[in-house]
């Protein structure tokens, strides 16, 4: 390929796709938020967005998700990205996130989870006598209202439209109180070499996910399941094979009014100075200020106290990896980074639901 991109139109993804991830992109990618790069009238390239909302500690905000980065030149990529993000912050977006941007662009790894391959090892008992198996393609009524129930007080969770849970693979798995009430699901298909595949477990209390996953080690034998870093079934099962994994990464489309929208976890007063090559609107000092619910982000000509990349902001923007693990940030008074660092903590590892097999 010769040349760059001549236009931009249209939707386009060009990774030979399986059937449940087509099924995923037509219900996460919208076409009036993707880039295309056209030369001389052919497609090379294109990036696709969708609008969302992600929960991050202490409030649910609108999020710019990256559903698709087609295969490019990294020239291409780079095009095509830079142009994405300045629309999106022209439009007033605040956040990027996605799981197919690899670190490039600004975006940092903010939540961490765990590739878990498990053997049973658990029996059956009384409690898995309120699980119910039901097809995933006509389970959508009973999964939707919980998913949403849950998604804002779990950071890393985004909102799903309503054709997201349309004719979903495989099988569910749903729990129920006493009552009737669906308390937790589990999304799974069995895979042709005896691994069952687990796409997600989302429940309301823990006594109800503790109940599905026993029930899947039991009834599944072997499994794979992308779980927290910090979830109980790692103690629940014996000698499980534990691959990490950098399970969404985030980008600061607009640094002064992202930091502004989340919560922390103590009082913090600290001035920034940002570093962002690749979205130079977001270069520049920032007094950040948290007091109770109330916080402020503002620029300001202070004396910096921490120097800090875009990338690493977007790494701990969920709470997850302290900001003092980028080990890029530079502190220019002393305590600033670790006091910081704990104000951006939260109280649980961040984890964002797999959305395709």
């Amino acid at each position: 390929m010769r040349g760059r991109p001549a236009g931009y139109t249209g939707c386009v993804h060009f990774r030979p796709l399986t059937e449940p991830a087509q099924h995923w992109l037509r219900g996460t990618a919208e076409p009036g938020h993707t880039t295309v790069a056209v030369d001389r009238g052919e497609i090379v390239g294109g990036v696709t967005v969708a609008s969302r909302e992600l929960t991050v500690p202490g409030a649910v905000v609108p999020v710019a998700e990256v559903a698709a980065v087609s295969p490019a030149p990294r020239w291409l990529q780079e095009a095509l990205m830079s142009r994405q993000l300045t629309e999106l912050y022209e439009s007033g977006e605040t956040v990027a996130a996605g799981t197919a941007v690899c670190g490039r662009f600004g975006f940092g790894p903010a939540a961490r989870a765990v590739r878990l391959q498990a053997a049973g090892g658990i029996g059956l008992d009384a409690s898995t006598s309120r699980i119910r198996l039901v097809e995933a393609a006509a389970a959508g009524p009973l999964l939707e209202p919980l998913y949403d129930a849950v998604r804002p007080r779990s950071v890393g969770f985004v909102s799903r439209p309503p054709r997201f849970w349309d004719a979903l693979p495989g099988s569910a798995a749903v729990h129920s109180s006493p009552e009737g009430e669906v308390t937790g699901y589990a999304l799974y298909r069995t895979g042709d070499r005896g691994e069952a595949q687990v796409a997600e477990v989302v429940a309301s209390t823990p006594q109800a996910a503790a109940i599905l996953w026993r029930f899947l080690l039991a009834e599944l034998g072997r499994l794979s399941a992308l779980v927290p870093v910090d979830s109980p079934l790692l103690r629940m099962v014996t000698a499980p094979r534990l691959t990490p994994v950098d399970n969404l990464w985030v980008r600061l489309v607009d640094v002064e009014r992202a930091l502004a929208v989340r919560r922390y976890a103590t009082p913090l007063d600290v001035v920034l100075s940002v570093c962002d090559s690749f979205c130079p609107w977001n270069t520049g000092r920032f007094r950040l200020r948290a007091e109770g619910g109330r916080v402020t982000c503002s620029r300001t000509s202070a004396p910096a106290e921490l120097c800090v990349s875009a990338a690493d902001l977007g790494a701990a923007y969920l709470g997850g990896p302290p900001l003092a693990e980028a080990g890029r940030v530079v502190e220019l008074r002393p305590g600033a980074l670790s006091r910081t660092s704990l104000a951006f903590r939260g109280q649980h590892e961040p984890f964002h639901p797999a959305e395709a097999w």
